[in-house]
């Protein structure tokens, strides 16, 4: 038997202010976790194992005080126009994070019949109890005035605010799994493995009915104007989606083979289905839908007379009554210009609301084999060769918005337009009811084909090392699901991060299929270890070195243009859209030159830089997309690690030592950089104006430290 328990306590720094400390931002983040393994046999053919596992941990991000830090200035104020420094803090963004408990039982047995057959059959149980606090941001409002001038008027105020029925809501969700296996020898070269295994993962299910959707998918609804919204919306539903893979059955086969003429040779191969676990931030999604969460994004301005004020009013007052006249109208059974004439008596404004909305669902599943052949040189090496492979469907995808649209109309008109249409945009909104409407979808597809190689060699004089060489190619329409960008976008530089919306949504492969954002062509890593020679003091022995070496390829990113698609964000189309492209290759921003000395992609090969005038109008009037995504290739990388430390053996202490030393985080002080700004519609376009930090940082990634400088860490180990 096995008992683990861990307990792990700190508070993180999250926001610091710089007007006041009392809106400065933490979270404190307790964790516990338990484990208890018991092992039994039962004679000399079965045996069990049993693991009975607890998690729980919270993650709350907020003021150290909130009701103080709102008392001291009730909102988040931002100058749009950059004439003072923001007030408020983050208070806008407070509270959120969640607390979460987990717990699963695993159990495998296993009997073995003579000697050709090992039978085994487990059982797999994961519970979460999350509860989600991800309803607080907005909630104290955010003010931004288009100027200081407009702030002195009280005109031109923009208030984004948000109106959830509860702060928190409590989602639970499980898996289960179950699986039969034999392992069978055929003959003493060769063994044959076979498996069946069936997954069922619950639908997230919420203890007060939190969830919104619509009444079936966006093209199966009614988009009559004056279809009341309780007739197209439905509330009240304990479960996050109407169905979902009751049974996900994952047939698998593989085998080991050493031909007896290559007794130092294994062969090995397989090819199973593998199940994803159920996308859970699909009920946070739908956990945020009007009427259970009310938002008013950059929806109500401030035009209050000097008399309003005197009398009370304000610009607060104003989205409190839209919020009334929306809840109430969605109660009563109210059309869209009927809950905008209450809001209006009311002295606010009705913004018709965005909307998360889910398609089919489906299991994400992925076919995955590989090949290996192994051989071992001698007793020190090994040189092995593996080709691995999947192909994965129903994978999720967020469908920008269903409701986009852009018009037809004359250039006299100064409104976006799209004479010859946009990419299968209609020309009118098909439900002015809805201003975006997001839809999630089990659609997208994905494949991968990779090849490794491996050496290990342990040298006679206290050297081990180990090389890898990985060739790969990484496909697919939209990369971690849509839910979050593998790599994050930098506002201050204009660069755009990995893209989650597909630019067609009626054809996401159209124009989208290409590389997976973390497409890494080339991979190199080595790691080593060295004893020192042992000297003839104890001050000379003991020393060890080791460290670590990795170099990749550039990571792809797409070139983008802001000035065709902020003229349809307006319009509610929220995906980024792709530059005019006219080059015969995609350069890679790989040689020094190219990063050290002006811009490594040519602005000669975007027709609508060339174009001048309104940049991006080329593109929204001739709809097309003349590049797929994720065609062009950041900067390589390439960082090592080294670690030397002197070992001693302390006496009365059997085995136990202490050990002494340094380790150097990026020994070279090599810079490694981000890909360039990649936004046609900016100044900086092309140029790359950031280097990254290395993964293997002691400073962490949260916090943002800059660890792409050498950074050497002292440490002491006491190993028994």
């Amino acid at each position: 038997m096995f008992v683990r328990l861990q307990e792990d306590k700190g508070v993180q720094a999250t926001v610091t202010d710089q007007i006041n400390p009392i809106f400065n931002a933490v979270s404190n983040q307790p964790e516990y976790q338990g484990q208890v393994s018991w092992n039994r046999a039962f004679g000399a053919k079965a045996a069990n194992n049993l693991v009975v596992s607890d998690q729980y941990y919270s993650a709350i991000f907020s003021t150290a005080n909130l009701a103080a830090s709102l008392a001291a200035f009730p909102t988040t104020l931002i100058y749009n126009d950059g004439a003072f420094t923001g007030l408020g803090g983050a208070d806008v963004d407070w509270p959120q994070g969640r607390n979460v408990t987990g717990y699963q039982l695993v159990d495998d047995y296993s009997y073995s019949i003579g000697s050709s057959h090992t039978l085994k059959a487990g059982l797999y149980f994961h519970r979460n109890l999350v509860s989600d606090h991800d309803y607080g941001p907005n909630t104290s409002g955010f003010v931004l005035p288009l100027s200081l001038t407009n702030y002195y008027d009280g005109i031109g105020l923009m208030i984004n605010q948000s109106f959830p029925t509860a702060l928190e809501q409590n989602i639970k969700l499980y898996q289960l799994g179950l699986y039969v296996q034999d392992e069978w020898k055929v003959k003493s070269n060769l063994k044959l493995t076979l498996a069946l295994r069936a997954d069922h993962n619950s639908i997230p299910t919420c203890a007060t009915n939190c969830f919104a959707r619509l009444a079936g998918n966006f093209e199966s609804i009614s988009h009559d104007v004056n279809t009341p919204y309780n007739q197209t919306i439905q509330t009240g539903i304990g479960q996050a989606i109407p169905s979902f893979t009751r049974i996900a059955w994952q047939p698998r086969f593989g085998f080991a083979w050493t031909p007896h003429a290559l007794n130092n040779t294994v062969f090995r191969g397989g090819v199973g289905l593998f199940m994803d676990t159920f996308p859970g931030q699909i009920a946070d999604a739908l956990s945020q839908n009007t009427p259970v969460y009310n938002q008013f994004p950059n929806a109500i301005f401030g035009n209050i007379s000097p008399q309003q004020i005197a009398n009370g009013s304000n610009i607060f007052a104003t989205a409190a009554a839209s919020n009334t006249a929306l809840t109430n109208g969605f109660k009563n059974g109210e059309t869209l210009a009927q809950i905008q004439a209450d809001a209006a008596a009311a002295g606010g404004v009705f913004a018709t609301p965005g909307f998360n909305n889910v398609g089919p669902i489906k299991a994400p599943e992925y076919w995955e084999w590989n090949f290996e052949v192994q051989r071992a040189i001698g007793n020190n090496t090994s040189i092995t060769v593996n080709y691995v492979g999947n192909h994965g469907f129903h994978e999720t995808a967020f469908l920008n918005n269903v409701n986009a649209y852009c018009p037809v109309a004359p250039a006299s008109t100064g409104a976006p337009y799209c004479p010859n249409g946009f990419i299968g945009l209609p020309v009118t909104q098909p439900d002015q009811r809805f201003s975006s409407v997001q839809q999630i979808e089990t659609a997208a597809v994905s494949s991968y084909n990779g090849l490794s190689f491996t050496a290990q060699h342990r040298f006679s004089h206290g050297l081990q090392m180990q090389v890898n060489y990985t060739w790969s190619h990484a496909l697919d329409e939209v990369s971690n699901g849509g839910f979050n960008q593998f790599i994050t976008g930098n506002v201050s530089s204009g660069r755009v991060g990995s893209l989650l919306n597909p630019i067609n949504d009626n054809n996401i492969r159209q124009y989208n299929y290409g590389n997976a954002d973390y497409d890494t062509r080339h991979y190199v890593s080595l790691n080593y270890v060295y004893e020192l020679p042992k000297g003839p003091t104890a001050l000379l022995k003991g020393w060890q070195l080791s460290g670590t070496l990795f170099a990749r390829s550039g990571l792809p990113y797409t070139v983008v243009n802001s000035g065709a698609s902020g003229p349809l964000n307006s319009l509610g189309y929220g995906a980024s859209v792709f530059a005019n492209f006219s080059g015969s290759s995609t350069p890679a921003c790989n040689s020094p030159s190219s990063i050290t000395s002006g811009p490594c992609l040519s602005p000669s090969a975007f027709p609508d830089l060339v174009a001048g005038g309104d940049i991006g109008q080329n593109q929204l009037n001739s709809g097309t997309e003349d590049q797929r995504r994720n065609q062009f290739f950041g900067p390589r990388y390439f960082n090592t690690d080294m670690t030397i430390m002197k070992y001693t053996m302390l006496p009365h202490w059997e085995g136990a030592k202490i050990g002494l030393g340094a380790q150097f985080f990026n020994l070279l002080n090599h810079p490694n950089f981000e890909s360039p700004v990649n936004d046609i519609n900016n100044g900086n376009f092309g140029h790359i104006l950031d280097t990254v930090n290395t993964p293997t940082s002691p400073l962490g990634a949260f916090l943002g430290g800059d660890s792409s400088a050498r950074l050497i860490q002292l440490t002491v180990k006491f190993n028994f």
